[in-house]
């Protein structure tokens, strides 16, 4: 961890971390989609988009 925050990445971070960022090496896994862990649910607004 300590080698992360060395990196900077975590000051500019809400929650200190980014799942996209250098901190992925440390998340096992993710449920559900991608895109909304992210922070932008993608597929769900082009989706909504369309109807």
């Amino acid at each position: 961890m300590w080698s992360y925050i060395k990196t900077g990445e975590p000051a500019d971070k809400a929650g200190a971390y980014a799942i996209q960022g250098g901190f992925r090496k440390y998340i096992r896994e993710f449920r559900g989609d991608y895109e909304n862990v992210v922070g932008l649910p993608y597929n769900r607004i082009i989706s909504e988009l369309n109807k």
